[in-house]
């Protein structure tokens, strides 16, 4: 059964999810409507499929090397599917490329549960998340992220917040210096317009409605059901979580304020949604219902290409 199979971390795993996603993507690739055979469009799909390999192997390493699941490959199951039930995220874009810088400033806040290095880890969180800003500027938000992992491990202090800040700015701050030896400030200023729109009205459309529907509910019984036996846990893990949830909040408002409503905004919610989703899946002992739950998000990322 595909928990069971699911339940560990061996290579045939990685080969069948990774299987899927290859699916997914070339299904995708061939039902887009701008499909036109040529260099440049295989060019550009060679990159594209590259950088979604690295971004989902990305993940698998931040998870592994922090331990925030136990040894299992429910994360990443989740995060392959939900590229698939929101194919949009797969394309080339500025939000897909932001989210890579984004994920690898995120593997450095969540590295400060384990000692040594600190402060590099702080400026570089920092300085990855600044280079995210400068391709979709709302992520600075995430910086309230870098500040919560240095309260949640007891890494909090002024030296550390001011590194953190330090980190932001300096590839602003050379973003600065170019635009301004071509005297080009206005396009600099425009990186502090962020975007706010607080319209829902694109949900609305059954393909994105389904995959938010069935990812919030799952989000809201697993937050509920974890949280609420979080005392039986260790203090470092216990910090994970909650910087977790932090982690989701931000990339919800996020994605809440975004302009485009095309569904791509949603990409920031896959990495905290898999960790916690895998979270409870790997607590909860009835393997009918891990097995209802795991076939549930199969089932509806390969039907959604039929809507």
């Amino acid at each position: 059964m595909l928990s069971n199979f699911l339940s560990k971390t061996r290579p045939i795993n990685y080969l069948m999810i990774l299987l899927i996603l290859v699916i997914f993507f070339f299904v995708g690739v061939f039902t887009d409507d701008n499909l036109a055979l040529n260099i440049s469009w295989f060019i550009k799909i060679l990159i594209n499929a590259t950088a979604l390999f690295f971004t989902v192997l990305l993940v698998n390493f931040v998870i592994r090397k922090n331990t925030l699941t136990k040894d299992n490959s429910y994360a990443l199951f989740f995060m392959v599917m939900f590229f698939g039930m929101l194919p949009q995220t797969m394309t080339w874009s500025v939000l897909f490329l932001s989210n890579v810088f984004l994920l690898i400033s995120l593997r450095r806040v969540y590295s400060l549960k384990n000692n040594g290095r600190i402060q590099i880890k702080v400026f570089d969180a920092g300085l990855w998340l600044g280079i995210s800003v400068l391709f979709y500027n709302n992520l600075i938000l995430f910086w309230i992220v870098i500040l919560m992992g240095l309260v949640f491990y007891q890494r909090l202090n002024l030296k550390n917040v001011i590194i953190s800040i330090l980190g932001v700015a300096t590839p602003i701050f050379l973003y600065y210096v170019y635009r301004l030896t071509f005297d080009q400030l206005s396009d600099f200023n425009q990186l502090f317009d962020l975007e706010l729109d607080n319209s829902i009205v694109f949900y609305g459309k059954l393909s994105i409605l389904i995959p938010i529907s069935i990812l919030i509910s799952l989000l809201i019984w697993s937050g509920i059901s974890i949280t609420s036996g979080l005392h039986r846990i260790s203090a470092k893990n216990r910090s994970s979580w909650f910087l977790m949830l932090f982690n989701l909040m931000i990339a919800s408002l996020i994605s809440f304020m975004s302009i485009n409503k095309n569904g791509s905004e949603l990409i920031f919610l896959f990495f905290p949604a898999s960790v916690i989703l895998a979270n409870y899946l790997q607590k909860e002992k009835d393997k009918w219902f891990r097995n209802l739950v795991l076939y549930l998000v199969f089932f509806i990322g390969i039907g959604i290409y039929f809507l």
